[in-house]
């Protein structure tokens, strides 16, 4: 058999740790269909948790580098502690911690460095190209290893990868308060929060009230080579040292005054040569802040020495200065005719001729930045031509030391646009489209839809634009061409909306975004327009509704009302209600009110029905329980969407109805092996039933742990063959470890030592069911009498369990065992990871118990005695070849998915009377 052991443990603070041990051993063959399904959930439960290992890692990471601050803690009731972030994330730590294993941080010389703890407790440093690892360094990163289903943390981008621990790794967390200073309540000032870590290192980290602003702007300009003339105002109270990390070629100082706690950020650009070697002429900086109470904090800005950032559009341009710029002079030009001389020239015009032929200037007044709109014809002389391709560039003025402009390249920024021309317009609307004519001129490729208005920005479009950019791309041939179409709104181009997309009386917006090179798209790239369908009438419509009984169905957790339309209806919508709820809608106002709300609509509004629509409901759908009654409204509307009279009609679940039969159910035996139920009841002709341990999902999802809920359950869903198993179906049944042979259920598919629940109903010749009948057992594990060490049989009759070979093979130690039972006796061998012993609440102390685990394994191998010697096939490892059958001292077990160090082979046996000896281990090595 094969079986996946796991256990897993989930923590925060330096992460959140799952281990997945999983042996792979196959000694015979079964179905594994449902061993599938909870693989399956296992998966679902990793992915999540490794989600939440993730998290919790950044949020450490955060924490440490002061990217957040701490906004609350509070103890909880079982004695963890809730830390709330200042960005709403939360972190939970526990008051104790076992350290082995673990994931940790140390710090060294006033550094913190990421560590693991080995089995002796000690912390040591992790290594990436035999340098230590700072915390402030690449960002760790979480993965689920498919082949052990453990979570693994790598710290050096994904080229190598550890196995987290499985303990705890914060022991405490706790605000420190001021001893000095106190608040306006005579209150103490909380000044930071201290964690501890399993090993003691504490890590103080700021409160949210202890961080860096900027005042008035956090972006500054520099002229390349020079210190800027502007600067940022920073606020950090109680600030004992500052540092700065720049882009590469600037450099930062701040004057900083205790008295105020502010200080002013002066920075220096790269020269134009270093820019043109590869400086950074723009970029994002940060300042790190350490306080005088032991916290620290990063806040980030943002420097250039580029004058402005460009948007532009088909009406015109917008321009946004940085702090520092004081004169700036734009141009546009057709893109053939651009040159940095034409820049020069224009400014040079302006300098001494007063102006210059399509180009203006801006004066600032103020070192706060500034943003400007221009229209194209305030700046260009010249119509825009549709599929003509511009330049607009903008200069910051720099002077030499004779107060003449320099003009160059790093001076100057420059944006290019392509003019396209479109005009969307709408011919005429209906309920559940509109017809309209869309033109566009000039564009070399263009994307275009239709979106509801209510949940749609240009920015959250250009978004799109940006994530799905290959869209943009033409090697993808995904745009469309200029051209005029006209049509349904929904269709002009290959939409994923479908062709009745729309809803009545609703505001919606039509897109359009031109291609270019870059393939980064901004607000300004979005061109739309709106446009409204035909609103609904409540009164002038004909068309009427009835109910069709005959097509009309009823289940315990599904009904479907069929209604027949009198005339030529455009939509209908409904709605279910229970019935308790009904007098609420006592006017068709009322019942329109409901009908029509957008969120019904959507879900229940059937558009061009046929001569019949059916209207469904199922628990998915509309909760309730078997023989809940509901309300159906429902009304019909014309072309011109005028509703009729609306219908009401009482419906609901088919209710549950037992018949008299009482099964007689007794465990007549709770061999582990083989439990053995029996089963009587005068008048039946089939029974259903099933078997499961109280923690499986059919019976406490299912059956939600009741005897009704079981009832029920197997009156709904007397034809499953996944969860019920009939007389005449013991195929199904033995799918699950089940037959039913004279009236007794026998069920081998039992885990000793867990309580059982066995549920039966009986059905009668009207095929109706009878209410469940529940047993509840503990199978246990019938091992004769035991022979202990101490006996003299046990070592006469002892197997012999010898370790063969073991490899490393990728991430596994794979090995193998042989194992040559006595005559007359059968051996139950297992290689198990020495960590699913105390997970699976073993003691290996207690024998009888070791040998329950070991004989009834879901991984064990049983071996009998062979005097004609044991044969297996072997395989050159060189060739992947067979070379044929090879004598073995013994039963040749195998694991191929152990861990190398941590394995043990444990073997126990027993007589020909069923008589198990005591358990004993070889060791792996």
């Amino acid at each position: 058999m094969k079986k996946f052991f796991s256990f897993m443990k989930a923590f925060v603070g330096c992460a959140v740790v799952v281990t997945m041990l999983a042996t792979s051993v196959v000694s015979c063959q079964y179905d594994d269909t449902e061993l599938r399904g909870e693989i399956d959930n296992i998966k679902k439960e990793l992915s999540q948790l490794r989600a939440d290992v993730q998290s919790q890692l950044d949020a450490l990471k955060a924490l440490v580098e002061g990217q957040v601050a701490v906004k609350d803690v509070v103890t909880n009731e079982d004695g963890s502690t809730t830390i709330t972030l200042s960005d709403g994330k939360t972190i939970v730590v526990y008051p104790e911690a076992s350290v082995e294993g673990l994931i940790t941080i140390v710090e060294q010389d006033g550094v913190k460095y990421w560590a693991q703890y080995n089995s002796e407790g000690e912390a040591v440093l992790l290594y990436i190209d035999g340098e230590n690892i700072p915390v402030t360094g690449i960002a760790p990163q979480t993965r689920v290893n498919e082949a052990t289903n453990a979570i693994e943390v790598s710290f050096d981008g994904g080229n190598t990868w550890l196995e987290t621990g499985t303990s705890t790794g914060i022991a405490k967390a706790e605000i420190v308060y001021s001893e000095w200073q106190t608040d306006e309540n005579g209150e103490y000032i909380a000044l930071y929060c201290k964690i501890v870590m399993a090993d003691g290192v504490e890590i103080n980290v700021p409160l949210s009230g202890q961080k860096v602003v900027f005042l008035g702007g956090d972006a500054v300009y520099a002229t390349p080579g020079t210190k800027s003339l502007a600067y940022l105002t920073v606020r950090a109270n109680a600030a004992a040292d500052w540092m700065f990390q720049l882009p590469s070629g600037w450099e930062a100082e701040m004057e900083y005054n205790d008295e105020f706690g502010e200080g002013s950020i002066y920075v220096t650009a790269p020269s134009v040569a270093a820019i043109e070697a590869g400086a950074a002429k723009s970029g994002a900086a940060k300042i790190l802040v350490n306080f005088e109470n032991g916290t620290s904090t990063i806040a980030s800005f943002f420097v250039t020495s580029t004058p402005a950032s460009l948007a532009l559009n088909a009406d015109g341009i917008s321009i946004t200065s940085y702090p520092g710029v004081e004169t700036m002079i734009a141009g546009v030009c057709k893109k053939a005719d651009f040159s940095y001389d034409l820049v020069s020239e224009s400014v040079m015009n302006f300098f001494y001729m007063g102006g210059a032929e399509n180009a203006t200037i801006f004066q600032f007044s103020s070192w706060s930045g500034y943003e400007a709109y221009a229209a194209w014809n305030s700046i260009y002389n010249s119509e825009l031509v549709a599929g003509e391709e511009y330049v607009v560039w903008a200069y910051g003025v720099v002077y030499d030391e004779y107060y003449m402009p320099l003009v160059e390249p790093a001076y100057v920024e420059v944006a290019e646009y392509r003019h396209v021309e479109a005009s969307f317009e709408v011919i005429e609307t209906n309920l559940f489209n509109a017809i309209v004519k869309f033109s566009v001129t000039g564009s070399n490729g263009f994307r275009a839809d239709w979106e509801l208005a209510a949940d749609w920005t240009p920015a959250s479009q250009a978004s799109w634009a940006n994530e799905n950019w290959y869209y943009f791309d033409p090697s993808y041939g995904y745009y469309y061409d200029s051209g005029t179409r006209e049509g349904n709104v929904c269709t002009l181009f290959s939409s994923w909306n479908s062709a009745d997309g729309l809803m009545p009386n609703t505001e919606y917006v039509y897109w359009l975004i031109n291609t270019n090179d870059s393939l980064v798209f901004t607000e300004s790239d979005v061109t739309y327009w709106t446009f409204s369908t035909k609103a609904i009438e409540t009164t002038g419509g004909t068309v009427t509704l009835a109910v069709n009984e005959a097509g009309s169905t009823q289940e315990y957790d599904y009904m479907s009302v069929q209604l027949d339309l009198s005339g030529d209806a455009a939509f209908v919508v409904y709605k279910y209600v229970p019935t308790y709820e009904a007098s609420a809608y006592a006017t068709d106002e009322d019942i329109f009110e409901l009908l029509l709300d957008a969120e019904n609509m959507e879900s229940n509004l059937v558009k061009n029905p046929a001569e019949s629509v059916w209207c469904s409901a199922s628990t998915w759908t509309l909760e309730g329980e078997p023989g809940d009654k509901f309300t159906l409204f429902a009304v019909a509307g014309d072309a011109d969407g005028k509703l009729g009279t609306p219908c009401k009609f009482d419906y609901g679940y088919k209710a549950i109805e037992y018949n008299a039969l009482v099964p007689n159910v007794t465990v007549s035996d709770t061999n582990v092996d083989k439990v053995l139920i029996d089963v009587t009841c005068e008048g039946a002709t089939k029974f259903l039933y099933f078997v499961a341990a109280i923690d499986s999902y059919k019976w406490t999802d299912y059956c939600k742990g009741t005897v009704d809920g079981a009832s029920s359950y197997i009156v709904m869903n007397t034809d499953s063959p996944y969860t019920i198993f009939h007389s005449d179906n013991n195929t199904a049944a033995s799918y699950y470890d089940l037959c039913f042979e004279n009236n007794q259920i026998i069920f081998t598919g039992a885990e000793p030592d867990k309580e059982h629940v066995v549920v039966v109903a009986a059905m009668d010749d009207n095929l109706n069911v009878s209410k469940a009948v529940v047993k509840f057992f503990t199978p246990i594990m019938n091992m004769g009498e035991v022979v202990y060490k101490d006996n003299a049989a046990w070592e006469a009759n002892k197997p012999v369990v010898e370790f063969y070979s073991g490899e490393i093979v990728g991430d596994f130690y794979s090995f193998e065992w042989t194992v040559a039972p006595k005559e007359g006796f059968t051996a139950y061998t297992i290689g198990e990871h020495k960590g699913n012993f105390q997970e699976n609440g073993i003691d290996k102390t207690d024998v009888k118990q070791m040998i329950a685990y070991i004989a009834n394994n879901e991984n064990v191998f049983v071996c009998e005695y062979n005097a004609d010697g044991y044969f297996f096939e072997a395989w050159d490892d060189a060739t992947n070849e067979s070379i044929g059958l090879v004598e073995y001292p013994g039963v040749l077990c195998k694991v191929f998915y152990g861990t190398e160090g941590m394995m043990e082979i444990w073997t126990t046996w027993c007589d020909a009377e069923g008589n198990y000896y005591e358990p004993f281990m070889v060791e792996v090595k």
